[in-house]
């Protein structure tokens, strides 16, 4: 684990390393195109090119010595084995979408489209049995009122799943960012999953504290909400 991190770490300072001089050579560039001048190429001659930062390869020769010494000392000569516990994952924010992981966040996003028609339907037809039998009571608006706390937690999630995919298309690096654990986070479509899941079980708990009377008599309709909390 410890080698995992410093090879993950030095892999960092490697990118830190080439995107740092990539900047600069594209301000500079940047810079001459629109002031029409040779000023820029001039000072990135001068300041950039051939300077320590540029010119080393420690950084690199320490990612090789990393290598070497995970492969012959800690997995007998395997290199492929080591490699796989020294892997980096893509840095770029871009991550690699598994079928199954874009399935169940599909299937998930599905169920909570249909709890929520079912939960228009229930409410109708709640309110219209309301009007038949005096008896039967369970007001919608009391309801929403208990459940809107636990629906800001999907609300806040999906939103999350949103800023994600937006950050990666607008190629944002938010996992560099926010400092997110490289090796282990969830991408937009598992927040998404998560998101939708929680609005799946919401939907049939409300569903629940609408129909109490009819389904549980003996049960107190504040029972629906607080099983979410």
């Amino acid at each position: 684990m410890a080698f995992s991190e410093y090879y993950l770490n030095l892999i960092l300072l490697q990118n830190y390393q080439a995107m740092n001089y990539t900047g600069f050579r594209k301000i500079l560039k940047k810079y001459d195109k629109v002031m029409e001048s040779k000023r820029g190429k001039q000072c990135f001659a001068k300041h950039v090119r051939g300077t320590y930062f540029e010119r080393s390869k420690d950084v690199e020769v320490l990612i090789e010595q990393t290598e070497k010494f995970v492969t012959n000392t800690l997995e007998k000569g395997d290199r492929n084995k080591a490699m796989q516990k020294l892997r980096v994952p893509p840095l770029s924010g871009l991550e690699l979408k598994k079928h199954s992981t874009t399935f169940t966040s599909g299937f998930m996003t599905g169920l909570a489209i249909a709890i929520l028609v079912v939960v228009i339907l229930a409410s109708a037809i709640q309110s219209k049995l309301t009007h038949a039998d005096d008896e039967i009571k369970s007001d919608t608006v009391p309801a929403l009122v208990a459940f809107r706390c636990t629906f800001l937690l999907f609300f806040f999630t999906v939103l999350i799943s949103w800023n994600t995919y937006g950050w990666r298309n607008a190629g944002v690096n938010h996992i560099l960012i926010f400092e997110i654990d490289p090796r282990n986070h969830l991408n937009y479509l598992q927040l998404l999953t998560v998101g939708m899941m929680f609005l799946f079980f919401w939907g049939c708990t409300l569903i629940l504290y609408i129909f109490s009377p009819i389904v549980a008599p003996n049960m107190k309709p504040e029972t629906w909400p607080s099983s979410l909390h």
